[in-house]
């Protein structure tokens, strides 16, 4: 897919990231037990699938637009 630029691509990594990172964190503080390899399992696998949701992608360039 070549539609986005990298520009784009940066902006996208750092809003999904933050967003999937909360969401990781507010879960971790409810399983205490997981080691820190699995926490880090967690965040990659929720990044990886925000990074590649589409729909994902077309927000963050409207909101990069405007």
């Amino acid at each position: 897919m070549h539609w986005f630029s990298s520009s784009h691509l940066i902006l996208h990594e750092r809003l999904c990231r933050h967003r999937k990172l909360e969401e990781a964190v507010t879960s971790t503080e409810k399983e205490k037990s997981w080691s820190w390899l699995g926490q880090r399992k967690q965040r990659l696998l929720l990044f990886t699938l925000g990074a590649l949701n589409p729909y994902e992608w077309r927000g963050a360039e409207g909101r990069s637009g405007s």
